[in-house]
């Protein structure tokens, strides 16, 4: 469900930003119009100036649920399936870590091998769960 509140605010944030985003009715209509028919909850209009951001951090929670799925996916298949119970999971996270922020999520995907802000990972772990 975060997922893809977090969709549709990215959406929502993109569209006002693109026109006068202090014009409050085309605000409100945006924001409750996009969140409400893209989750299927009801969203208060007037939210729209307490639920936003300039820096379109939407898009930021975004790239780490995509990265951050892909990472666990890459990690079983070099750990194997317990990859978290394994010391040499801990000696290559902490090599990892120790470079900061470098490099970029996606950056990070890629070396490992896989396609970065594919999805992929994201909808596998989903029905997984679903089914589980």
């Amino acid at each position: 469900m975060m997922f893809i509140r977090y969709c549709a605010k990215f959406d929502y944030e993109l569209e006002l930003y693109a026109g006068d985003p202090l014009d409050a009715a085309r605000g409100r209509r945006l924001y409750a119009g996009t969140l409400s028919s893209r989750t299927g909850f009801v969203y208060d209009e007037r939210g729209w100036q307490f639920d936003r951001d300039a820096g379109f951090y939407s898009a930021d929670y975004l790239r780490a649920w995509l990265a951050s799925t892909e990472v666990r996916r890459q990690l079983r298949v070099m750990f194997g399936p317990r990859w978290w119970a394994s010391r040499e999971t801990g000696r290559w996270l902490r090599e990892q870590w120790r470079r900061g922020c470098e490099p970029e999520a996606e950056e990070l995907v890629s070396a490992l091998g896989a396609k970065p802000a594919s999805g992929e990972a994201l909808l596998s772990g989903y029905r997984d769960a679903l089914s589980a």
